[in-house]
């Protein structure tokens, strides 16, 4: 559904990468505790930061795309 360019498909993915920024952006930045750090292994936080960033860019991607128009001018 992706290739024929349905747009609950593209809504479904902003939905999804954007839920997983607000969620681990939320508890990264909002912890009861800050001064006594996180539940995290030292070596998971670059995973945690890398994955907040994918899925950030895919939803940036998916928001801004050039030719975000046709998404909603095609008629099925």
């Amino acid at each position: 559904m992706w290739w024929n360019h349905s747009w609950k498909v593209r809504w479904i993915g902003m939905f999804c990468a954007g839920a997983m920024v607000a969620k681990a952006g939320g508890w990264l930045l909002c912890r009861p505790d800050p001064g006594v750090g996180t539940q995290l292994a030292p070596g998971e936080m670059p995973e945690v930061i890398s994955c907040i960033s994918l899925n950030g860019f895919i939803f940036c991607h998916i928001v801004f795309w050039s030719d975000v128009e046709e998404w909603f001018e095609r008629q099925p």
